[in-house]
């Protein structure tokens, strides 16, 4: 219930729960190898930027990571 500026209450239409948005299903998980791929495509962008050399050894340690979950899983 809402209540109006001269403090009587009234039903609302908002209220009901037909109303909620619509449930959008999660996308499936991604593979090792779509895995291997995005990082690898994201390594070679962060390799043109000005940025931290640990950063960068850390996103390969995440490809290589990722590249054995794809070895493993064939």
């Amino acid at each position: 219930m809402l209540y109006v500026s001269d403090g009587e209450q009234s039903d609302s239409d908002h209220d009901d729960e037909d109303s909620s948005p619509p449930v959008v299903p999660e996308p499936p998980a991604a593979t090792a190898a779509e895995a291997h791929k995005s990082v690898a495509h994201a390594l070679a962008w962060l390799e043109t930027q000005d940025i931290d050399s640990i950063k960068l050894m850390q996103l390969r340690n995440l490809m290589v990571f990722a590249k054995r979950a794809e070895l493993e899983s064939k």
